[in-house]
């Protein structure tokens, strides 16, 4: 995998450090925000990947996830997985097709040094957060819903997760539609705030909002 674009303008940013690559990053969700987050990883250089998904393909998600028709009917995890190691042989990749749940979380989460939640269900983010403030686990939520995108990093014991998003949240569900522009936009978002927390020191997580139908953004420090 030939970085040189990349390492370029993070190396002219002065926060470039090679060591990122190694970090373990497990991905909760390959779907919508998922599989576009995935591709990000494998052509972003990064070698150490665990997938998380128990769902199966089906003709809605082509729309918006990385998938062809012919797909339809298989995991995603599995799917996602043969595709980034199409675009990265080197990676060690492992695809895990189950549900995160309190039962299997310190099994599938033991040794990442990161959590990245594409999820679309708040229960599941719940859980990441309380075994991320257990374990001193930075993750980040990655919310993307119609044409909003939220995101966010949770720095561990630090995190403040259950004082920004209320536990009676509503699952972000596709009943009302999404663009694939706000579910891509919203993998790069993610993908952005993993390369700023591991290259630059002292970096502040901060908080992303963006609206891509009318262009409103804003951030704050968490």
């Amino acid at each position: 995998m030939d970085l040189s674009r990349q390492e370029r303008f993070l190396e002219i940013k002065n926060f470039f450090i090679s060591s990122i690559y190694s970090k373990h990053i497990v991905l909760v969700g390959c779907g919508g925000t998922g599989s576009p987050l995935g591709e990000l990883l494998a052509r972003g250089g990064f070698t150490q990947i665990t997938l998380i998904d128990f769902d199966v393909i089906e003709k809605s998600n082509i729309q918006r996830q990385l998938f062809l028709p012919k797909h339809i009917g298989t995991f995603k995890a599995e799917k996602l997985k043969k595709r980034m190691l199409t675009i990265n042989p080197k990676i060690t990749c492992k695809s895990i097709v189950d549900q995160l749940q309190e039962e299997n979380i310190h099994q599938y989460l033991d040794t990442c040094d990161i959590i990245l939640d594409a999820t679309d269900n708040f229960k599941v983010r719940f859980l990441i957060d309380s075994y991320a403030k257990n374990n001193d686990i930075p993750w980040i939520y990655l919310g993307a819903n119609k044409g909003e995108v939220l995101c966010g990093i949770m720095d561990g014991k630090k995190s403040n997760f259950d004082t920004i998003i209320s536990k009676n949240a509503k699952d972000e569900g596709c009943e009302f539609g999404v663009l694939a522009s706000t579910t891509f936009i919203g993998a790069s978002l993610s993908y952005n705030q993993l390369l700023k927390y591991f290259s630059i020191e002292n970096y502040t997580p901060k908080l992303l909002k963006f609206n891509i139908w009318n262009g409103s953004y804003f951030e704050v420090d968490l």
